[in-house]
C-alpha cells in the first residue's frame, strides 16, 4: 500500500492556539521552509522510508490528484492541515473535531485518570499559589543555602505548559523561585493555567504506543526513554529480552493504556497515541505524558506491528470515519 505522510511540526502551536468561539486556529509565529527542513530528518524513524512532505513543503496545487488507495497518514489531523490537504491535493478529508484534539493533548487532561499520575498534580494560575502548593504539599527542597533550582538547589516540582512536546514548555523550580523562574510563571500563564506535580525521584522513564480502533486498542512493545537533565526522551528502544521486572512493567503500562484508550474511544478519538511513564524508586509507574497523534518514537515502539497498526489507522479520505464533535 502507498503512504503519504504529512507532517506538521507545530501541531501543539495550533492546538493551543484553537479557540472553540472562533473554530480557527490562529497561524501564530510562521515557520520557514528552512526551519522544517532542518527537522525532517527527525522524522524518518516514524515514516521509515515512506513518501512524506512537511506542510511547509506545499506551495501549488498538485497537477495529479492523490492516487486511489493513497493512505493518508497525518502527523496530528488538524485543521491547517486539513486545508493544506483540501487545497494542495485536492481531496476532501475527514479529521476528529478539533476541540477533540485540544482536550485530549492538553496536559491537564491527565488527570482524568487520578490513580495513575502523581499524586498532587493540579494547576495553577499565579506564583503565590504556586509557593502555597509547595508548602501544602510538602514539595520543599529544605535547602540550607536556599538555593533555587537554576543556583544548584533540589528541583522538587516540575511545571508544564499545557501543549508542548519532547519536553519544551517544562521547567523545574523549588520554594526558592528566582526571577528566572517567576518569568516562566508570567510567560506562561499568558497561554492559561500551568501544570504542576512534584518532581519524581526517576529510576526508569518508558513508554507504550498504538493504535486507538473502533473495537479495539492496538499496542506495540514497551520501549525505555533515553532522556537528558531535563527528562525530555532523547532515544527510544524496545525492551526486546524482557525480565520478570519488565514483564511486570509491561503488564502495569498495558493496564494503564487500556483504560486510558477506552476514554478516548469513548469520546470519540480513534487514532495513533504515545504514553510516556516515569518509574519511581517505589516501583510505582506513574503516566507523565499523554500524545493524541503520532510521536517520534511510535514506529520504533510497534516494531514488527508496525504495518498492521497502520491498517488500522482511521480512513481519512472516508468523510464518515469520525462522528461529530462530542458536546
Amino acid at each position: 500500500m502507498d503512504r503519504l505522510w504529512l507532517i506538521n511540526p507545530d501541531a501543539e502551536q495550533e492546538l493551543a492556539a484553537f479557540s472553540e468561539e472562533t473554530k480557527a486556529a490562529s497561524q501564530g509565529r510562521s515557520v520557514t521552509h528552512k526551519q522544517f527542513s532542518l527537522i525532517k530528518d527527525r522524522f524518518l524513524p516514524l515514516t521509515a522510508g515512506e513518501s512524506c512532505q512537511l506542510i511547509s513543503e506545499f506551495s501549488q496545487p498538485s497537477p495529479s490528484p492523490l492516487a486511489e488507495g493513497t493512505q493518508l497518514v497525518p502527523w496530528c489531523p488538524t485543521a491547517n492541515l486539513k486545508r493544506v490537504v483540501e487545497k494542495y491535493l485536492g481531496r476532501s478529508v475527514c479529521f476528529p473535531p478539533m476541540s477533540l484534539l485540544q482536550m485530549l493533548n492538553d496536559k491537564s487532561q491527565l488527570n482524568r485518570w487520578p490513580d495513575f499520575v502523581a499524586e498532587g498534580r493540579t494547576l495553577i494560575t499565579h506564583s503565590e499559589q504556586l509557593l502555597d502548593l509547595i508548602h501544602s504539599q510538602r514539595w520543599c527542597s529544605y535547602d540550607s543555602q536556599q538555593r533555587d533550582v537554576g543556583s544548584g538547589g533540589r528541583p522538587t516540582v516540575r511545571m508544564k505548559r499545557r501543549f508542548g512536546q519532547a519536553g519544551r514548555g517544562q521547567w523545574r523550580v523549588n520554594e526558592y523561585l528566582s526571577p528566572l523562574d517567576r518569568r516562566f510563571i508570567h510567560d506562561g500563564l499568558k497561554h492559561g493555567a500551568l501544570v504542576v506535580e512534584p518532581e519524581l525521584d526517576a529510576v526508569g522513564h518508558y513508554s507504550l504506543h498504538g493504535v486507538v480502533a473502533p473495537g479495539e486498542t492496538y499496542l506495540g512493545y514497551l520501549c525505555t526513554l533515553e532522556t537528558d537533565r531535563f527528562s525530555a526522551p532523547t532515544r527510544v528502544s524496545v525492551l526486546h529480552a524482557l525480565s520478570h521486572k519488565d514483564e511486570q512493567r509491561h503488564e502495569r503500562a498495558s493496564q494503564i493504556v487500556t483504560g486510558v484508550s477506552s476514554t478516548m474511544r469513548e469520546l470519540g478519538y480513534l487514532g495513533p497515541f504515545g504514553i510516556d511513564f516515569v518509574e519511581t524508586k517505589e516501583d510505582q509507574l506513574i503516566m507523565v505524558d499523554l500524545n493524541v497523534r503520532f510521536t517520534l518514537g511510535w514506529s520504533t515502539g510497534l516494531a514488527d506491528r508496525r504495518l498492521a497498526a497502520l491498517k488500522l489507522l482511521p480512513d481519512y479520505l472516508n468523510l464518515s470515519s469520525f462522528p461529530a464533535a462530542p458536546h
